[in-house]
């Protein structure tokens, strides 16, 4: 019953982080930045909250490409380098 309970769960939850992680990767791809950001970091928070980290992948990837569109090199390099150790 608990891991019913437990997929239900994630069933719920993975759509809202998979809904705002395409839609800060679509204002990524628009170059509406500071919008990508925004739906990035929800993304982010929303799996980690919920403790579905894996999920991060695509998100660490847009975080990194945007803050170096925005010339946010340490943030860039932070995200990146999130995103390589997850990658790995």
């Amino acid at each position: 019953q608990q891991a019913l309970a437990s997929y239900q769960e994630a069933g719920r939850i993975y759509p809202q982080i998979w809904i705002m992680g395409n839609l800060g990767a679509t204002y990524y791809n628009a170059g509406q930045y500071n919008r990508a950001l925004t739906y990035l970091h929800r993304a982010h928070k929303a799996a980690i909250d919920n403790g579905m980290n894996s999920y991060n992948l695509h998100h660490f990837e847009y975080l990194a490409k945007t803050y170096r569109k925005i010339g946010n090199y340490d943030q860039a390099f932070k995200w990146f380098d999130q995103y390589s150790a997850l990658k790995d």
